[in-house]
């Protein structure tokens, strides 16, 4: 799951530079932001967006499209806010050129889907399986021990603070943005759903990946 997610986050980086260089002159990133954002909830946040709308939409159908549609309102509003802050790579081994893209804002789309997959298995930890858990979703939890969820959220702890070394000590409500939405959320969409679903796991994630994005913003430019 983790190496999906980080496959996923480079993806999203992929989608941005290549649409960046085919629009750069063109001055605001309204192409790039919009190819990611079009990316992002065309495939692997798609199942996440559904979910999260259904949960505060409820049973009406033109609710959960207007909840659906303020998501990628507001998400899309965040891709065009980013700053395209560059470090120079020259003269930097490679690994450290393709682990830490100059492009810091690459490193916020990479972190995103790493921790809203680590929401899924935080909230793990908090509901147990019942009578409404889907089957694939009680192997997922089954599999995500304490000792698991913890090791995987320090070292993409380490790794968030290695990531994001540019911003000053204001980088770590970044993550911590990340894990409260990511738990909070997904224990408050258990509840709705009546217990540890597909739905609250999912809710969760896209809740964690929207809040590490709302929260590197707001210390970007500290």
């Amino acid at each position: 799951m983790a190496l999906l997610s980080l496959g996923v986050g480079w993806a999203l980086a992929g989608v941005w530079h290549a649409s960046w260089r085919l629009s750069e002159s063109f001055g605001p990133p309204w192409i790039p932001a919009g190819a990611t954002l079009a990316a992002m909830f065309a495939w692997p946040s798609r199942q996440a967006l559904a979910a999260m709308a259904s949960l505060l939409g409820g049973r009406h159908r033109l609710r959960r499209l207007a909840m659906g549609l303020l998501i990628v309102l507001l998400t899309g509003a965040g891709f065009l806010c980013l700053r395209d802050y560059y470090y120079r790579t020259d003269g930097l081994p490679w690994p450290d050129v393709w682990t830490r893209p100059g492009y810091k804002l690459y490193r916020v789309l990479v972190l995103m889907p790493l921790w809203g997959a680590w929401a899924m298995m935080g909230v793990t930890q908090f509901r147990v399986p019942g009578e409404r858990t889907e089957p694939a979703v009680a192997a997922f939890a089954s599999g995500c021990g304490p000792m698991v969820t913890a090791a995987g959220m320090g070292l993409l702890l380490a790794g968030t603070i290695f990531y994001l070394s540019f911003l000053p000590l204001w980088q770590l409500a970044v993550p911590a943005a990340a894990i409260g939405a990511g738990l909070v959320g997904g224990l408050l969409a258990c509840r709705v759903t009546g217990g540890l679903t597909r739905r609250a796991l999912l809710a969760g994630n896209l809740l964690a990946q929207i809040a590490l994005l709302a929260a590197y913003l707001a210390v970007q430019d500290l």
